[in-house]
């Protein structure tokens, strides 16, 4: 016993290097005796001590979650409630793995959608099938195939419900201007060009399921009667199987397909050529399809990241009335004086008072969208007194970056910890002008030494601005690796002006003012796309510590080309990304596919919801244009879930970056 008091007494006190190296490692445990044996290790004690309460903030929570989820679980499976007791078995699994109790429930709500088929239900059982792939995401193949049972489901419920009483005079008016030819020239685009050879005679077959559908249906039977004949049905199910094709023989059969649709169905040749096309350029995989004419304009806004409006975020009240729930900062409406709660009356001379809430909702929101510069009237009940307001439309850029909360001027604080010189950016999606808001948010701290990138729930978007926030932060290298069965466009090897070569469009180019910091980024399962080309990049090649969860896995890259003549595009994936390293992204092309966080760290559905409260609360607008402040619409959770202090990544990322910065360890 001398002896071993001796050997501690005679044991030198750790460093800050040792603590850090301890964090690190992973070794948080360790790290926190190390820093309880000394005084002389500045905040590490205290840091390690908060750490350790929020990881018993944790433990506490998941046990209150466990037991919420399988009282839940229990009380909606024996009502019937399938939908509820999913979101429950759901919640229990994340927050207790393996729980039997909770995958026996799981196998029952399983037979009901089995049962809902077998009556006739598709888009209840797709509902049940597409909540069981979540719920078991922990069994990869198990979720693969619930989720394509969903997808199969999904595709003949939405079929049966296009063509109802109820909806068949829509359907019938957002498929005008459909031209035969358009689904021909998209075949032709994808033979070519999709990211890996298509299977042509797949193409055809999906194409002659999907007439099977429509005249098997009988919702659509009601909307286009000669359909109950079984004529058409009964010749498309007479055909031999399509095999081995060339391009113009599957160009020949689909055009055979839609002039016998036509002629022994009675369905139109927009409606052929529709069902033809989704059936057989959208199977290809989730992000392929044609868009027809009443489509182009939005899905063109929607890539570009910009749409024309006035800034109005809207809600519904309990009594149906439409509210303004929030003017974007600095957007026109803003501008012009309007008001959070103010309560909408009429946009455009139009009060749609016939309709409820939700659909007054909508209705008013697509009023306010329109061309660049033309005003729009709006009248707004504010405490009992009726204003009016003439807003010039323009464009409308949603925040893609954000900082880590809202001042009192609504600009953002881009601080985390600014003794320490760490910056917070969470990247919302990737648009165009995704690096310059990067840049604009970052480049002009003052002891910056460090930056967490947050990109949890990023579901990705523009690639050249994704490889160009992987950049700003390296300064040389492949930033990432871009491959398909066509050579790939990248622009021009010399420039036009001064006749210099260019650099590679993936090559990390010096210069930029973030280059050398410490980096630590927050992923999660809804983590895909470009944001897993930042991820993967910056892991990769900036040494950053990834933590959270395994990323989505979607490593495909789409293009959208526009036909301006006839009104249509093709949005087709037509390439695959890589990581500088060279590993493959995608799910359907890698065995580990997405990024793995060195700090794995799945937080709970209480957790998140818990995290999700307090950065709203954090990023809410505080005023409006004219001063008047803007009052937080806070959310209340259960009583009987305690919250979290803080972000359990934030804090790890925390850890994470203050160790990088030790002395010796930068």
């Amino acid at each position: 016993m001398i002896f071993a008091l001796f050997i501690l007494a005679c044991t030198p006190p750790p460093t800050a290097e040792q603590v850090a190296e301890r964090v690190l490692a992973n070794d948080l445990s360790g790290a926190a005796e190390l820093a309880s044996r000394s005084e002389d290790l500045g905040e590490w004690p205290g840091v390690l001590a908060a750490w350790g309460q929020l990881a018993e903030e944790r433990r506490v929570l998941r046990e209150a979650e466990h037991k919420i989820a399988m009282e839940e679980a229990r009380t909606a499976v024996a009502a019937s409630s399938w939908g509820e007791a999913m979101d429950a078995i759901r919640m229990g699994m994340q927050a207790s793995p393996g729980d039997p109790e909770l995958e026996t429930l799981a196998a029952r709500i399983e037979e009901v959608a089995v049962q809902r088929v077998e009556a006739g239900n598709l888009g209840g059982a797709a509902a049940i099938y597409e909540g069981l792939s979540i719920t078991w995401a922990a069994k990869p193949q198990l979720a693969a195939a619930h989720l394509e049972r969903a997808r199969d489901l999904s595709i003949r419920a939405a079929l049966s419900e296009r063509y109802s009483a109820e909806n068949k005079e829509q359907t019938l008016n957002s498929q005008r201007g459909i031209l035969p030819l358009m689904a021909t020239a998209a075949i032709e685009t994808v033979n070519a060009e999709f990211v890996k050879e298509p299977d042509l005679a797949a193409m055809v077959q999906r194409s002659r399921d999907r007439v099977v559908l429509l005249a098997a249906d009988k919702k659509a039977q009601a909307a286009f009667p000669m359909l109950a004949s079984g004529k058409l049905k009964r010749w498309v199910e007479a055909l031999p199987a399509p095999g081995s094709l060339e391009l113009t023989e599957v160009i020949g059969q689909i055009n055979e397909l839609s002039e016998k649709t036509q002629k022994l169905g009675g369905v139109p040749a927009e409606t052929v050529t529709y069902e033809i096309a989704d059936a057989a350029i959208g199977g290809l995989d989730p992000w392929t399809r044609v868009i027809f004419p009443a489509e182009v304009a939005s899905w063109e806004a929607h890539h570009a990241g910009v749409y024309y409006g006035v800034g109005l975020q809207l809600a519904v009240d309990s009594v149906q009335n439409v509210l303004v729930e929030f003017p974007i900062p600095g957007s026109p409406a803003d501008e012009a004086g309007i008001h959070q709660g103010d309560q909408i009356e009429s946009v455009g001379g139009e009060t749609h008072t016939d309709h409820g809430g939700d659909t007054r909702k909508v209705a008013f929101e697509q009023a306010l969208l329109g061309d660049d510069g033309t005003e729009i009237d709006v009248r707004v009940n504010r405490s009992g007194d009726q204003k009016d307001f003439k807003i010039k439309r323009a464009p409308i850029y949603p925040d893609v970056v954000t900082g880590w909360q809202r001042q009192d001027d609504n600009s953002w604080s881009w601080w985390l910890d600014e003794d320490l010189g760490v910056a917070y950016v969470r990247i919302v999606a990737f648009k165009a002008h995704t690096d310059e808001a990067l840049d604009e948010a970052l480049s002009e701290l003052e002891g910056l030494s460090a930056v967490v990138v947050d990109l949890r729930s990023n579901p990705g978007g523009d690639v050249n601005a994704a490889v160009n926030v992987v950049d700003r932060f390296v300064t040389e290298g492949t930033l990432a690796r871009l491959e398909g069965r066509v050579e790939v466009e990248t622009g021009p090897d010399i420039d036009p002006e001064t006749g210099e070569k260019l650099a590679a469009w993936n090559a990390g180019i010096p210069g930029h003012a973030l280059e050398g910091l410490a980096v630590a980024v927050l992923v999660d399962d809804q983590t895909a796309s470009s944001a897993e080309i930042v991820a993967g990049g910056l892991q990769e090649l900036a040494h950053a510590d990834v933590i959270g969860t395994r990323t989505y896995g979607k490593g495909l890259s789409q293009v959208l080309r526009t036909d301006p003549e006839r009104g249509y595009a093709l949005q087709f994936t037509n390439l695959y990304w890589a990581l500088p390293s060279g590993r493959v992204l995608d799910r359907s092309l890698a065995e580990s596919p997405g990024v793995e966080p060195a700090i794995t760290d799945l937080l709970t559905p209480a957790e998140r919801f818990s995290v999700a409260i307090a950065e709203r609360q954090r990023q809410y607008a505080r005023s409006h244009a004219d001063g008047t402040p803007i009052a937080y619409a806070s959310t209340v959770g259960r009583a009987d879930l305690p919250p979290l202090s803080r972000d359990p990544h934030v804090e790890r990322a925390l850890l994470v970056l203050r160790a990088r910065m030790s002395e010796g360890l930068e």
